[in-house]
């Protein structure tokens, strides 16, 4: 695999698939996409009836769970999400439906520009390829498929009657915008099987000379130059690697693994690296006087190899690499200079032992 690409993807879920598809397009950039799971050949995931097999499987399934929910009388609720190509569309229950028109507008009128109904009515129709045929809010030319059910059911046709008798009315398209009524949904599948994104999106463009696809790839940290993000670290088969991007990263991982990450990675990580990205001087100064210190002031050693080994660890870890050299060869020769320093107290650790035994 070569080691830099013009765009980086982290994440082939729902969204990363399509990225992918749309960034290797046209063969100009050159895109490396990158997926915690592995590949989508199970059967049961192509299977529509499989999402009962999907839905608590260990290994295509992050198998998440909330926080206790006061409303719900502390319950923790099962929230499965999907680690495959094609993320949770590939698990999911197949129903494709957008929502309210009401909830989009809200959005934009949040401040939210390019989120109301109509900004995003577009999109929807160019990504669809709806049984139902064109329309105002319908499209016929996308990849992903939204067919509708062929066979009604007996029982599902006699609760329609029964909704239609109180003055429900019946729903032929739930996707128009205005979804109050009672029908049956379109699902997310085509000549009977199910269509991910991995199969709408990706699948189509594999062959593409300019995408490389990495799964069992867990993206663990993003590497840095100043405010740039430069690389992308992922551990894939126990072995960290590194890939890196000319162009740009985008971050397209399922946002409640995201999430469950950033409360230690992103947030108080991402904190220190801010930090010590614009305070470095400062941060150095002060671990090379906690270390110089340690040492004349007879300190314990263990505060001294800490304070010696703390510096250039984090300057690295964070990316400043000549301050990590610059660093380490401070702290080798201040490790020199005190090199008496350091058998004394050695010395004097033995003794007490000595007198202990």
């Amino acid at each position: 695999m070569p080691g830099t690409f013009d765009y980086v993807v982290v994440g082939a879920g729902s969204a990363g698939c399509v990225l992918a598809n749309r960034l290797s397009e046209g063969g100009r950039y050159s895109v490396c996409l990158l997926e915690a799971g592995p590949a989508d050949r199970y059967l049961w995931i192509h299977i529509p009836i499989g999402y009962g097999k999907t839905m608590f499987h260990p290994v295509y399934n992050w198998g998440f769970h909330t926080e206790p929910d006061p409303n719900m009388n502390n319950r923790r609720l099962y929230w499965p999400r999907g680690r495959t190509l094609g993320g949770s569309s590939s698990i999911n229950g197949l129903i494709y439906v957008r929502g309210q028109k009401e909830d989009y507008d809200h959005w934009a009128a949040l401040g939210n520009r390019g989120w109301s109904w109509n900004d995003c009515l577009p999109y929807f129709r160019r990504l669809e390829h709806n049984e139902l045929g064109a329309g105002p809010t319908r499209g016929v030319d996308g990849p992903l498929w939204a067919s509708t059910i062929r066979q009604p059911h007996a029982l599902v046709d006699a609760f329609i009657a029964a909704s239609n008798r109180l003055g429900v009315r019946t729903v032929d398209d739930f996707n128009t915008g205005d979804q109050e009524g009672v029908g049956y949904y379109q699902l997310t599948t085509r000549h009977g099987w199910r269509c991910s994104t991995a199969v709408a999106y990706l699948k189509p463009a594999r062959h593409r000379a300019n995408l490389h696809v990495e799964t069992n790839a867990l993206a663990s940290r993003i590497r840095f130059d100043g405010t740039r993000a430069t690389g992308v670290r992922f551990l894939q088969h126990g072995e960290m690697r590194e890939v890196s991007a000319r162009r740009g990263h985008v971050l397209s991982r399922d946002f409640a693994r995201t999430l469950s990450e950033a409360k230690w990675q992103s947030i108080v990580l991402g904190s220190m690296g801010v930090l010590i990205g614009l305070f470095w001087p400062a941060a150095l100064m002060f671990c090379l006087i906690w270390l110089a210190t340690a040492f004349t002031t007879r300190y314990s050693s263990l505060s001294a190899l800490v304070a010696a080994f703390i510096t250039p660890i984090f300057l690295w870890w964070f990316g400043h690499l000549a301050l990590a050299a610059l660093s380490a060869v401070l702290t080798l020769l201040l490790f020199y200079a005190h090199r008496e320093n350091i058998k004394r107290l050695q010395a004097g650790k033995e003794s007490r032992i000595g007198e202990k035994a």
